[in-house]
């Protein structure tokens, strides 16, 4: 295999020329496209550092909303019970004291109706015996006898 000098100086040449030509031609358009893509790598990589740092972020903030929120919700669950008790102890005492009042009404209408009952009870045993003792004595002189002197037996006890 011979190796032709001028042949390889001629390719040697031709490759130059081709390389500055390509290079005078495209080269100014393939670093800017080269440096253009490193910059948007770069930028890339800046803008996945910043997404993973804005989801840290927005986790930390969405942890601190629930932790707030569950806060809250224990405290009005404390605030609601406390509410709750209150109005229970409200009604109950309500309830106590009307019931209290239905009880002394209704103890003031017995002792009513028992007065009134033993009044009725004492007229009636007092028209009955008056009506009995009427027609005896009017009938029976000798019973009306005694019963006077019962009676008046009965006066002197009660006077002693």
């Amino acid at each position: 295999m011979d190796i032709k000098r001028d042949l390889l100086i001629a390719q040697i040449v031709n490759f130059a020329i081709l390389f500055f030509l390509a290079k005078w031609l495209f080269g100014d358009k393939i670093i800017r496209a080269i440096e253009e893509r490193k910059q948007l790598i770069k930028k890339l990589k800046l803008a996945d550092d910043e997404y993973v740092r804005m989801i840290d972020l927005a986790k930390n903030e969405s942890n601190k909303i629930i932790l707030h929120a569950n806060k809250t919700k224990e405290t009005l669950l404390t605030e609601g019970k406390i509410l709750a008790d209150e109005e229970r102890k409200k009604v109950l005492d309500l309830a106590i004291s009307k019931g209290e009042v239905i009880v002394q009404d209704a103890e003031a209408k017995g002792k009513r109706m028992l007065k009134d009952l033993e009044a009725q009870r004492t007229e009636a045993i007092t028209s009955t015996t008056q009506l009995v003792v009427h027609k005896l004595l009017n009938t029976h002189e000798e019973l009306k006898e005694e019963y006077l002197q019962t009676i008046a037996k009965e006066l002197k006890t009660v006077k002693k």
